[in-house]
């Protein structure tokens, strides 16, 4: 009986020690993914090794390869760590609100995929660095992710246009420009703060880039929502058209 008492205390001893194992492994896995995600969008999928993104974590080459194995592997990781929690929320954007028109889902993705970038720039570094050349890794990013947005928005697109909402034009030309101009100023934003003098990343600045966004997307303009306090008087007025004519004087 105590042999067996000695053997359940022995059990339950290395499960307490297993727990605490987790937290930090759970740690270096997160490490792993960030140092990697860096890596990829700077250096290109053939430009990183994971000696390279051992060596830029402080970890050994080998706890890299225990958690991802290989390079292929910690890449797909990466993509679905950084990718999946966004597809996640805009899916339930386009499908979870029933109650809502087609132009205000909208108008929550745009503020969605607006503050995905500004959450993660190198997405949109990683994206046209696999965009221009053919492999297997764009036909994963495609088939896991890109397709199913695509086809979602597109189609919230279309409704917006049936309600008469959203601006007429191609669903997929509109789709492509709000993904590009959400993505592009937070991949360049030390070019943008050297030519403008303002932090893309500042709260303004992403406030201003949805609002242009929309703008643009909504072919009138919609009810105007409360800037926060460090965006006003920073930016064109949200729902007052940015635009101006051009009379043959100007």
């Amino acid at each position: 009986m105590a042999k067996a008492t000695g053997e359940q205390n022995g059990d339950g001893e290395e499960a307490v020690k297993t727990r605490k194992r987790q937290p930090r492994a759970n740690r270096v896995r997160k490490l792993l993914l960030d140092v990697a995600l860096d890596c990829f969008s700077t250096n290109g999928f053939n430009g990183t090794s994971t000696r390279m993104i051992a060596e830029a974590s402080g970890f050994s080459h080998s706890l890299v390869t225990y958690h991802f194995e290989s390079k292929d592997k910690l890449w797909i990781a990466t993509m679905e760590e950084v990718i999946g929690s966004h597809a996640s929320r805009v899916e339930r954007i386009v499908n979870g609100h029933p109650h809502l028109s087609a132009a205000d889902r909208l108008e929550i993705f745009i503020e969605e995929v607006v503050r995905a970038f500004q959450t993660k720039p190198q997405i949109h570094q990683i994206f046209t660095q696999q965009s221009t050349q053919t492999s297997e890794r764009l036909d994963w990013l495609v088939d896991h992710y890109v397709r199913s947005q695509f086809e979602q928005v597109t189609q919230l697109i279309k409704e917006g246009q049936d309600e008469g909402a959203v601006r007429e034009g191609d669903p997929a030309r509109i789709y492509y420009f709000i993904i590009s101009a959400a993505g592009m100023p937070f991949a360049v934003a030390r070019e943008y703060k050297m030519l403008t003098g303002r932090d893309m990343f500042s709260p303004a600045e992403v406030y201003h880039m949805v609002t242009t966004l929309s703008d643009f997307t909504f072919s009138r303009t919609r009810p105007a929502a409360e800037p926060p306090a460090d965006a006003k008087d920073k930016g064109p007025a949200v729902g007052k058209p940015t635009r101006r004519k051009v009379s043959s004087g100007d």
